[in-house]
């Protein structure tokens, strides 16, 4: 049987490659074309040996071969760029993959020279293999990606985009972590802190510890890295890598395939409002606090209202807000009535500026609005002004304390409606209380909103094992963590010790401080239905509701070992 790639192990190659600056694809073309060295767990490694310094323990273990064949492919990159290969010998630029001789010549083995004491060896392999290997997994990276089929332009867009980062550096903690990164992947270094000390060492005779230091003594140092840029790429991969690394911590993206298909929309490194959002909440969250019922004031909240909810006019979005536009306008000579209506419309706007963060969905109308509040609010020229004004306010959260002027504010709980007399699946409020003074909520029940019950039976059998279960909590006088509760019968059930959790009448939990015995026997004693522990999980709990007093201990998930019932004791 072939090897396969399981969701943890392929974030462990992923992360290998972005650590080292190498292509992933080529780690599971190893991978999946070496059927040695056999690990302890039974598995096969990436080909990867022992060599010069490198200790047996430091790659025996799948994520040791994982990424000592990052580094070791990184070593065989650059050796070969010293011994005089072309860029376009390594890389295909058009397909943005490694070259056809370059996968030939890593499937000969690799032996590093002396000069690499702490990289390993790469043993030989099928050369028609790996090649085919490399390329089905490259395929099935960028499978339903938009990329352009010629990628040929990236360089020129990584240097365009480099070339004008001093123009819009603004010091965010997004901007800092991606210019450490590209000094570290550029230099071949361990961490980003090894990043700062070079930058530093090459910079200063006399500095500060990097992790000492205040973040703004980076810039300096960072900028002239940047300035040398341009001189020192020769389109090797290892740099394009490190290169889109850097776009992709800019932009904060979630990929390398995302920083590529945003580059070939836009090469400019302008940060974008959609990463201001938390600063730009943060702001709104002040405004309480800066209402002086200034005229300027009023309008800006009234205009930002007006384009959060698309009206064309102000008179629209005073009559929305219950505000008779009339009565606001000059030819109104009732004093009294005036005064009514500023005060009505003072508090309709700041009722609105207080539920922004629990209502904004980043949507761009409702981003818009914000925008132009902030803009009329602090009387900046333009847009570009708001958004520097929010990075500056942006790097200052970053870097407050939490009880500073500066730290992003505390979220206000939100205030919900009084729950209604009889719970349905179309009124379901997540943070109230299942059963009136009871301590389990829906979020509890349905996993934070995860599994929504369908039909009222599911509501209703909930309902009545939190009328169970609030017993069981008040006895042993803690709250109950939920594991899960209500589970969808379509959900991945392979851990799941029977199907109860479907119906919504069985729950799995724990208490901060005790074992699951613990919680066990104290429930024992008077529990009517089933009641259980696992041998695997010594902290959880579990429940239901079932009309018959059952007990188990659960050796291995989706296995049930009967201890005793009401007619059999252990």
């Amino acid at each position: 049987m072939g090897k396969g790639l399981l969701g943890h192990q392929r974030l462990i190659f992923t992360e290998a490659a972005f650590h080292h600056g190498i292509h992933k694809p080529i780690l599971t073309a190893l991978y999946l074309t070496h059927p040695h060295p056999v690990l302890p767990d039974g598995d096969t490694g990436l080909g990867i040996t022992p060599a010069n310094r490198i200790p047996l323990e430091q790659v025996n273990s799948l994520v040791g071969q994982v990424y000592s064949a990052a580094n070791s492919v990184r070593s065989l990159i650059d050796f070969l760029g010293e011994q005089g290969w072309r860029s376009d010998e390594l890389w295909d630029h058009e397909r943005g993959r490694y070259g056809d001789r370059f996968i030939q010549t890593l499937a000969k083995g690799y032996l590093p020279p002396s000069n690499e004491p702490l990289t390993a060896r790469i043993e030989s392999c099928d050369g028609s293999k790996l090649l085919r290997e490399y390329i089905h997994n490259f395929e099935l990276d960028i499978q339903g990606q938009p990329l352009p089929s010629d990628l040929s332009f990236l360089d020129s867009a990584l240097l365009s985009f480099t070339d004008h980062i001093p123009q819009f550096y603004l010091g965010t903690p997004a901007q800092r972590q991606a210019l450490l990164t590209l000094v570290r992947t550029w230099r071949r270094l361990d961490s980003n802190q090894a990043a700062m000390a070079t930058l530093l060492a090459s910079n200063s005779p006399i500095h500060p510890h990097p992790m000492r230091m205040e973040p703004s003594g980076l810039d300096q140092p960072l900028m002239q890295f940047i300035h040398q840029l341009g001189d020192r790429y020769s389109n090797f991969p290892p740099q394009r890598e490190a290169l889109l690394q850097l776009v992709q911590l800019w932009r904060e993206l979630e990929s390398r395939e995302s920083a590529i298909i945003s580059l070939y929309q836009s090469s400019s490194p302008q940060i974008t409002p959609e990463q201001l959002d938390s600063a730009l909440i943060a702001f709104i969250h002040s405004l309480p606090h800066q209402y002086r019922r200034t005229k300027e004031q009023r309008y800006a909240l009234t205009e930002s209202y007006r384009i959060w909810h698309g009206f064309h006019s102000p008179a629209a979005a005073l009559i929305d807000l219950g505000i008779n536009p009339d009565t606001l306008t000059q030819e109104n000579r009732d004093h009294e009535t005036l005064s009514n209506a500023v005060k009505q419309l003072d508090r309709a706007l700041l009722s609105f500026s207080q539920r922004v963060s629990g209502i904004y969905h980043q949507q761009e109308q409702q981003r818009q609005g914000l925008l132009k509040l902030v803009q009329l609010w602090q009387q900046l020229p333009d847009r570009d002004g708001v958004i520097e004004f929010l990075a500056i306010a942006l790097k200052r959260m970053a870097w407050a304390r939490k009880d500073g002027l500066d730290a992003p504010p505390v979220p206000t709980p939100v205030l919900f409606p009084t729950p209604p007399d009889q719970w349905t699946p179309d009124n379901l409020q997540m943070h109230s209380a299942i059963i009136p003074t009871g301590s389990f909520t829906w979020a509890d029940a349905t996993l934070g909103g995860t599994y929504l019950p369908p039909d009222q039976v599911t509501v209703d059998a909930i309902v009545s094992m939190a009328q169970r279960v609030q017993p069981a909590r008040d006895r042993l006088g803690r709250p109950f963590h939920i594991f899960r509760w209500y589970v969808s019968p379509t959900c991945d059930t392979k851990d799941l010790v029977n199907d109860r959790h479907f119906i919504g009448d069985a729950i799995d939990f724990w208490i901060d401080g005790l074992t699951g015995s613990q919680m066990f026997w104290a429930l024992d004693p008077w529990w009517p239905g089933g009641l259980g522990k696992y041998h695997q999980f010594p902290y959880r709990c579990y429940l239901d509701a079932r009309p018959r007093r059952t007990r188990w201990q659960f050796e291995e998930p989706r296995v049930d070992h009967l201890l005793r019932d009401e007619r059999k004791m252990i």
